[in-house]
């Protein structure tokens, strides 16, 4: 099975573009491209680079997705071979508070950075990185392509919106797949996200900086993998002989008490639930206490799973927090 040491054959040499590029993904991905020989062009709204990014001193462009006329001048001057299109709003928190913005980045950039590359790059693979978030979280686990869609939060509309039209476009031939990717972390997550802010909480009590961590409820599960996984996945679909729609996920929900106590046994402390509180305050009712998916169908079309165990990618983030205490 295809993790991220054989995924390279089918974007090797290949001219990509990255939107969104200097998120988590797009940096994880930005590494997989170059790794595989791939020359890479990185999109981003924001004016500089994160420290260390892998594109830091390549090429990379100022552009907003939202700008169908940026968007066009992009894919007309780079004349990318394949599109990773990451560029969104990426917290279903915030959709909430910003619903307007959220749709226009996720939704109308998507249709955005797809019209302009039928336009300007008509040979172009696209492969949007869409969202478990479009498919009802009360249907029979575990989720798949087929699965009810009936998203519960702004963020989930536009999302579910992006994948029409991503479906559409394809209908007109147009090479365009979607990743319906579930939770995937790594040590590039901020602590709004629950496994960072685990992680960093973790690193902070091993330090004696920090006694205790507050969390919602310990016993919710979902479909967490390692963000590097879910990029490798991508990679398969750039390749893969036709466009589809698939599930990356790794097949198992893990609970937020495994995720504390993997963090806290990679931070050196024993007993993590000396350390943890559930308060009842920030439990979310309305969320069902198991989300996972099956990623069967990305399994058997092009070999992909997951290779990177929880406590691995746990550890990275627990030693990546440590390192910032320093």
């Amino acid at each position: 099975m295809a993790g991220r040491a054989d995924v390279a054959g089918g974007v090797t040499g290949m001219r990509a573009l990255i939107t969104g590029v200097s998120g988590q993904d797009g940096w994880l991905l930005s590494e997989a491209l170059l790794a595989a020989g791939a020359s890479v062009v990185g999109a981003t709204r924001a004016a500089d680079l994160p420290a260390g990014h892998p594109l830091t001193g390549a090429e990379v462009v100022s552009c907003d997705v939202t700008d169908r006329h940026r968007v066009a001048e992009v894919l007309e001057q780079t004349n990318p071979e394949v599109v990773f299109h990451l560029a969104g709003q990426s917290s279903p928190l915030t959709s909430w508070v910003e619903p307007e913005e959220t749709f226009r980045i996720n939704a109308l950039g998507t249709v955005n950075v797809i019209n302009a590359a039928e336009r300007c790059a008509p040979d172009a693979r696209i492969i949007v990185a869409s969202s478990c978030q479009v498919l009802d979280p009360h249907s029979v686990m575990p989720l798949t392509e087929t699965s009810p869609v009936g998203p519960v939060n702004p963020y989930g509309v536009s999302k579910l919106a992006a994948l029409q039209v991503a479906r559409f476009a394809r209908s007109r031939g147009q090479f365009v797949a979607n990743a319906l990717l579930f939770n995937h972390e790594s040590r590039y997550r901020p602590t709004s996200f629950v496994t960072a802010k685990i992680a960093a909480r973790a690193a902070a009590i091993a330090a004696g900086a920090a006694t205790t961590l507050v969390l919602g409820d310990l016993r919710v599960r979902r479909d967490w993998i390692h963000a590097g996984d879910a990029m490798a996945a991508l990679l398969l679909m750039a390749g893969a002989e036709r466009p589809d729609d698939y599930v990356v996920a790794g097949g198992q929900g893990i609970a937020v008490a495994d995720l504390c106590a993997a963090a806290f046994r990679a931070a050196g402390v024993e007993d993590w639930q000396q350390h943890v509180t559930s308060d009842p305050a920030l439990f979310r009712p309305e969320e069902p206490a198991l989300l996972c998916a099956s990623p069967a169908k990305i399994s058997l079309n092009l070999g992909w799973q997951p290779t990177t165990p929880l406590a691995v990618w746990m550890a990275d983030m627990v030693a990546h927090h440590r390192r910032l205490l320093t």
